[in-house]
């Protein structure tokens, strides 16, 4: 069973991957928006009950200082998700497999796996 994780920054807390990619915007590709806030999102391909999810959740993917889970999404125009493609080596997503294995001692099969991609909540038109 499929579940995903969306982590992102609390909104009192400034979102610097955010303001690099709306800088990287305007400077290369000559577009203005107003604002990028970002979202980890973490796809676990397991058999993990909801009890084993909130303890990966809280001991494993969140920084409870900056970080929150599954929280509503600010407002946005335009959302785009980047991830690895079928086949490419997911670095955080092996890592984050093995972090979640070791910590409910808990065999993750071979066929069962964790991905990572990021989410980029745009505000504002792109033109």
């Amino acid at each position: 069973m499929y579940r995903r994780i969306e982590i992102g920054y609390k909104s009192r807390t400034t979102d610097i991957l955010g303001m690099k990619k709306r800088e990287d915007i305007e400077n290369f590709l000559n577009i203005s928006v107003r604002s990028i806030r970002t979202r980890r999102v973490y796809t676990i391909d397991a058999e993990l009950n909801e009890e084993e999810i909130q303890l990966v959740k809280k001991e494993l993917l969140v920084d409870p200082i900056t970080e929150e889970a599954n929280a509503p999404r600010s407002s946005f125009d335009w959302l785009i998700e980047v991830g690895y493609r079928p086949g490419v080596t997911d670095n955080v997503g092996n890592t984050a497999k093995k972090a979640i294995r070791d910590l409910l001692n808990k065999d993750i099969g071979e066929d069962e796996g964790v991905y990572v991609s990021t989410q980029y909540l745009i505000e504002g038109k792109l033109r």
